[in-house]
This record gives structure tokens, C-alpha cells and sequence, in this order.
């Protein structure tokens, strides 16, 4: 069996000003530095971790940063695990994308339907699978940290539900630096924890 740790990546600028992020490589906050700290606590204290797998944007290789020097791992960057390409609408405030949905039904209608210059989130499907794969494939009885963002924690709990594409949009994200946990046995994803987040309270 393979333990999955999926977790979200912490608090960034972008969280904070309240913009739509995308793969815009925007750095983690004071606050999130200080989820990435309590995360490895919490971790150290209730796991043992045997390979760390992260987005290659900064603001998942810097959540992971402190879990991987607890355990001693290096991280292992994918690029597959990076949140939805929005294209022309990276950075934007939510308020503007409010709109652009407006001029684009289609994005919440169609799974396979683009962000203007973007990907759709089919695209970010297929790879978010590719990699969660390649992942299972190589870690047999092994605990595997996985740091990704909410796009793809969305996409491997809709894997795990068994439920098609065109629902991944609507699971549920989670907190940042919370994990859902999963556990696979030949070849059947299962979730057995959502939004784990005990190392957020007082925070």
C-alpha cells in the first residue's frame, strides 16, 4: 500500500491580494513560511516520509522546504504538478476574472474549454494523472509527500471518487498548507483524510 500526503502549497502574495495566481511563480507570505514550519512539525510528530514529489513553482518547493529538511529528503520538482495555466488572466484580481467569466461561460460549462492564452482544466487533469501515476508507479510501500496547488488537489480527489473529468472543478479545495490523504492498493485510490489542518489552529 502507498500512503499520499497531497498537500496544498502555503499562503502567497498573490492569496493575499486576492488575484488569480495560475502559474504566476509568486512567493509565499510571512504566513505562509509559517505554515510550511508548523506542517513539518506536525509531520515529523505523525509520519515518516519516505520521498517528497512538489510543483516546480517556488511557492510548493518552498512549502515542502522544511518537511524535506526534517526527513532529510531532496524534493523532487514536477512540472506536471503546476496549478492550471490562466493565460491572460495571471495576476488578474478576482473581480476582473468575475468578469472574464462573464465573457466566458464556456470555462465553467466545457472541462475542455480554454482560459483565454491558457490551459483548460481537461489539461490540467491529464497531467495532474500523468504525474500522480508516474508517482504511485515508483514509491511500492512507501508514505510520499505530494505539494501541488488547488487545482490539482481538486483533480486527485476527483480521481480517487472515481467520479469523470468534467467534475474535477467542482471538489473541494483545501486550506493552505492542509493535505488530503490518500492511500493506494493495487492500483485503487482511496481518500482516508480530508483537509487535515490541526498545525493551522492559533495561527
Amino acid at each position: 500500500m502507498i500512503r499520499l500526503l497531497v498537500v496544498r502549497h502555503g499562503h502567497t502574495v498573490t492569496n493575499a491580494t486576492h488575484r488569480y495566481t495560475g502559474q504566476l511563480d509568486a512567493p509565499l507570505t510571512d504566513e505562509g513560511v509559517s505554515q510550511a514550519a508548523r506542517l513539518a512539525t506536525y509531520l515529523a510528530a505523525h509520519e515518516k516520509i519516505d520521498k517528497i514529489y512538489a510543483s516546480d513553482l517556488s511557492r510548493a518547493i518552498h512549502t515542502a522546504a522544511p518537511t524535506a529538511a526534517h526527513f532529510g529528503l531532496e524534493i523532487i520538482p514536477m512540472p506536471d504538478l503546476r496549478e492550471i495555466d490562466v493565460g491572460e488572466w495571471t495576476g488578474m484580481p478576482f473581480e476582473e476574472v468575475d468578469r472574464g467569466y462573464k465573457a466566458h461561460p464556456q470555462l465553467l460549462e466545457d472541462v475542455k474549454y480554454p482560459y483565454p492564452g491558457g490551459e483548460s482544466f481537461f489539461d490540467l487533469f491529464v497531467r495532474t494523472e500523468k504525474a500522480l501515476q508516474q508517482i504511485i508507479a515508483e514509491n511500492e510501500d512507501k508514505t510520499v509527500m505530494i505539494v501541488t496547488h488547488a487545482g490539482g488537489v481538486r483533480c486527485i480527489s476527483c480521481m480517487a471518487a472515481g467520479d469523470p473529468d468534467t467534475m474535477a472543478r467542482k471538489h473541494p479545495a483545501i486550506a493552505n498548507t492542509a493535505m488530503d490523504i490518500y492511500h493506494c492498493e493495487n492500483g485503487k485510490l482511496t481518500q482516508v483524510a480530508h483537509e487535515v489542518k490541526e498545525h493551522l489552529q492559533n495561527l
